[in-house]
């Protein structure tokens, strides 16, 4: 799976590539190809479209058959490629040219990451209406997903999950299902979308009933798997699910480490090593990655991309450093809903800390609000789920800990405008 990604992503960086600023104003460029069309394009006098903000018209030359590309030139250097043609309509087909990553800054190079360019929509399929009822948690574990998925089970606007014995607690479609992508790495919209809503209906035909019926009602895919692969699933969110929103609760990330820790040990799992063997390898894994040396933000998703592919298949017990680094994942969240033209605003988050008491109410009070609900007061019966500790945290692991997520969650507390949380 991580093999597939990685050539996923490649083919959707280069096809998706076009946030490129002034760039196209600036150069005079020729694309040349070889019979002086593009194949499969409606080419006239040897003059492609090519798409951005603002239309431009560059020649044709001469192609270079690798799946499909051309080659752009300016002064007979290579500065640029056109990506295959994109049908739009009967008769106008468009190239879209792609600069090279040196022409971008590191931000435009992430929405150019995260473009979702390379979903693929039919203009006959005839998607389930409630898709666009979702509601997705993406995280974190242990963070205190469960909390709110029992406060919004109480919500009358809310599809209430199965109580079935088959039902799945956590769906997590998007880690596992990659049926709806080609071997070119294009997101095939439809199939995708079948086999998000076929899941859903297996796991709880009732909750499908009641949505189907009423479009006000909503649905929660309750998936805290999505949050570390911030590297994959804003696209595949954008293309399938585009007008979800996204809600994310975590929590001090040293606390939340130790008990992801425990929470393993009370099923058997990671007891080969100490709590603090398994935080050294963890970081060790991420520094080898390139996560912690990353020059800028862009290299930072390429590093974290990285790291996810290695560890793909031993994510259990390496990870319990990595889910809290928040600030990257979210940063790729909202790099994904920019890209796709929507406001950082459709990703909500908050702290677990605000779940706990006399906080409870106020905190699910704004989740309903950015949901768009009518008020609503959760019963005294509202849970939240604590785990069962059989270690203790010694101080100078929590010590170590922190000192290591310290410029993260100043990071974090930077990109949501939050006033410091955690100590």
């Amino acid at each position: 799976m991580a093999a597939f990604y990685w050539t996923f992503l490649s083919v959707l960086f280069t096809l998706s590539a076009f946030y490129a600023g002034e760039w196209y104003g600036k150069h005079k460029i020729t694309v040349e190809n070889n019979d002086n069309s593009l194949r499969g394009s409606s080419v006239e006098n040897g003059l492609a479209v090519v798409t951005e903000k603002k239309q431009s018209v560059v020649p044709i030359v001469k192609e270079e058959m690798t799946n499909g590309t051309a080659i752009v030139k300016e002064d007979k250097k290579v500065i640029a490629v056109v990506a295959k043609k994109e049908e739009k309509g009967d008769n106008t087909n468009l190239a879209r040219v792609v600069p090279p990553s040196s022409a971008l800054s590191s931000e435009e190079k992430m929405l150019a990451f995260f473009s979702g360019g390379n979903c693929r929509v039919s203009a006959d399929a005839k998607p389930e209406k409630w898709l666009k009822q979702m509601v997705i948690q993406i995280g974190v574990q242990k963070g205190g997903t469960k909390a709110m998925h029992s406060f919004l089970e109480e919500n009358p606007h809310f599809a209430s999950r199965c109580t079935q014995e088959y039902a799945t607690k956590e769906l997590n479609f998007f880690n596992q299902h990659v049926d709806g992508i080609d071997v070119t790495g294009t997101i095939e919209q439809h199939a995708l979308q079948t086999s998000y809503a076929n899941l859903i209906k297996k796991d709880c035909p009732l909750a499908v009933e009641v949505l189907s019926d009423d479009p006000q009602k909503m649905y929660l895919d309750d998936s805290p798997l999505y949050m570390q692969d911030s590297d994959t699933i804003p696209q595949l969110l954008n293309c399938v699910v585009p007008s979800a929103k996204i809600m994310a609760v975590i929590r001090n990330p040293t606390d939340r480490a130790f008990s992801h820790f425990n929470f393993y040990l009370e099923y058997g799992s990671c007891v080969d090593k100490t709590f603090d063997e398994w935080v050294d390898l963890n970081i060790q894994d991420l520094k080898e990655a390139g996560v912690l040396d990353a020059k800028d933000p862009y290299d930072e998703l390429m590093a974290w991309r990285h790291y996810n592919q290695v560890h793909d298949n031993d994510r259990k017990c390496r990870t319990f450093v990595t889910r809290g680094i928040y600030a990257i994942q979210l940063l790729h969240f909202m790099s994904g809903l920019k890209a796709a033209g929507r406001p950082t605003t459709d990703l909500f988050v908050l702290h677990s800390e605000d779940l706990k008491h006399e906080k409870r109410q106020p905190t699910y009070d704004r989740v309903v609000n950015f949901l768009g609900l009518d008020p609503h007061k959760l019963s005294h019966s509202a849970s939240v789920h604590k785990t069962v500790y059989k270690k203790e945290l010694h101080n100078s692991t929590r010590a170590k800990l922190d000192a290591f997520y310290q410029p993260y969650n100043q990071r974090l507390y930077k990109l949501l405008k939050w006033d410091p949380v955690w100590g």
